[in-house]
């Protein structure tokens, strides 16, 4: 009977109570309320952020834009903050320019069209990837190898700015290099802060899968770390 009577008891604070509600629904989805002084003697104010909290929870289930638009789309393209990049591919499928389109489409009549931001014509490299970091006004462009043995051992990779596609001026080395063997499957770049990291994808002996990543400080040109994940094969 005690406890019977704990929990109608308790079920009673929880009904009568949004602030024990936001606890407990933020507890279910692994958050909690960091200070709730805020809130004490002001019972509206847990009602605002629940409301606010369970309408966040149902817009996660099922997304919807609030604006689509349409933008050309080349086969290697990058979308970072509020730009998206693409490089528009010449009669020979190289890629040379690059593209960035404003992604804060304020037009409110259809078809929306998205803005140019900035365009670089040609960065004087055949690129192979990119990415880039607005805060940093930093470009990152890893060249395409030409065929000859030395670019097919080691790659290129150039430091820009997205600005006007100088090299960048914080950079002490503008061009860094990686070791490759060919043949390369997949390549991922990501830029945080300082830190700039590679990875690609290569066939190592008896033709083991692996990923090998190389982790920069892009300022200073170290090398901070090299290693290489071993792939497992799955034979059937």
């Amino acid at each position: 009977m005690s406890s019977k009577t704990t929990c109608k008891s308790f079920r009673y604070l929880l009904k009568h109570s949004t602030l024990l509600q936001l606890i407990v629904e933020l507890a279910v989805h692994g958050l909690r309320l960091q200070t709730h002084t805020n809130l004490k003697g002001c019972d509206n104010s847990s009602i605002d952020i629940l409301n606010a909290f369970r309408r966040s929870q149902d817009a996660w289930k099922k997304i919807e834009p609030l604006k689509t638009a349409t933008i050309p789309v080349s086969n290697l393209y990058e979308i970072g903050g509020r730009l998206f990049a693409h490089g528009p591919s010449d009669s020979t499928n190289n890629l040379q320019g690059i593209e960035f389109s404003d992604l804060k489409v304020d037009c409110e009549t259809e078809p929306r069209s998205v803005p140019v931001w900035k365009s670089i014509e040609d960065t004087g490299i055949d690129m192979l990837d990119y990415s880039f970091d607005i805060a940093n006004d930093l470009l990152v462009i890893i060249e395409k190898p030409d065929g000859s043995l030395a670019s097919r051992q080691h790659h290129l990779v150039y430091l820009m700015t997205i600005s006007d596609g100088d090299p960048h001026p914080q950079a002490a080395q503008t061009c860094l290099t990686f070791r490759f063997v060919p043949p390369l499957s997949t390549c991922t770049i990501k830029i945080v802060n300082e830190y700039l990291a590679i990875s690609v994808g290569e066939m190592l002996a008896f033709d083991s899968p692996a990923e090998v990543l190389t982790i920069w400080n892009w300022k200073t040109g170290v090398v901070c770390h090299v290693c290489v994940l071993r792939l497992l094969s799955v034979i059937d």
